[in-house]
């Protein structure tokens, strides 16, 4: 069965995918408020770089596949961007909440429209150009510069949305040459390394029931990349990208009703404009691109 006839599977699919990194998120924020962000992050990727290992061990021969890339200092730049990422983005959930950090975050790949030109060399045309401008409407909107309900703290989402658009296009890059197994090799290990180093610096002792907290949230991680790995197997890319904002709406659900968060109508706004932005260049991309 092609891909296109699984889209009934991959829907579903990509929504339950949603929900369960909001559910990371949601842990992420919890440990993140009473541990240093270092270490939740250093722990998590760990556990990663384990399971990832652990394959290889058991398939010898997807390992030496996956060692082998064309683009070795990109593959090491990529892990080093999502570690980052990652970081400022949980730190972003200790400062903003979830809902906040998740409306800022919702313009990434608006971001990765930009820098898809210098990067991939790629054309924007009128209509993307018209749907980042309005991408950046919705920025600025919950922005709100020059009034007092503007923070510094609000370019900390924005900075891991950059990061993660940078790490996003260079993905693309990579995958030209390289396979989707080697991609999430050189990531997984890269970034345990990179966080391997901070941990001395940072390191917190794990107290009590937390270790199952975090236990928890290094399933849910595997868990949702599992799912998306899956969900991107059954169907095609473009058709089901535009459910992945689900998350938004996932995330700030849950930080309303678990953590007291609050949003305000003009940061509803804002996030609307954004994700309505997003979604309309995904659908204008898939009306242009070829029937198989």
């Amino acid at each position: 069965m092609s891909k296109e006839n699984n889209l009934k599977l991959g829907i579903p699919l990509m929504l339950l995918t949603t929900l369960t990194f909001a559910t990371q998120d949601s842990f992420s924020r919890l440990l993140a408020s009473e541990y240093n962000v270092i270490v939740v992050v250093a722990i998590r990727y760990l556990f990663f770089s384990f399971c990832i290992l652990l394959v290889c061990l058991r398939y010898p021969e997807k390992m030496k596949k996956a060692l082998k890339t064309r683009h070795l200092y990109l593959q090491i730049l990529r892990g080093l961007l999502l570690a980052m990422e990652v970081c400022v983005m949980v730190f972003s959930f200790t400062q903003l909440g979830l809902a906040k950090s998740h409306a800022f975050f919702s313009c990434y790949p608006l971001m990765v429209c930009v820098l898809s030109v210098p990067i991939l060399h790629e054309k924007i045309g009128v209509f993307r150009s018209i749907s980042v401008f309005f991408g950046f409407v919705g920025t600025i909107i919950i922005l709100r510069p020059g009034t007092t309900s503007f923070s510094i703290e609000y370019f900390i989402p924005l900075l891991s949305a950059f990061l993660f658009a940078f790490y996003t296009v260079i993905t693309r890059y990579v995958s030209d040459e390289d396979s989707t197994e080697t991609s999430l090799f050189w990531v997984g290990i890269v970034g345990a390394i990179f966080m391997t180093t901070l941990i001395p610096f940072y390191w917190e002792p794990i107290k009590g029931f937390d270790i199952l907290w975090l236990a928890m949230l290094c399933f849910i991680a595997i868990l949702g990349h599992f799912l998306l790995i899956k969900t991107l197997e059954i169907s095609e890319a473009s058709k089901v990208q535009p459910f992945a904002y689900f998350q938004v709406v996932f995330a700030t659900l849950f930080g309303i009703l678990l953590f007291s968060e609050s949003i305000d109508l003009l940061t509803v706004v804002g996030t609307a404009v954004i994700i309505s932005s997003g979604i309309l260049m995904y659908l204008k991309e898939l009306s242009q691109s070829p029937t198989g």
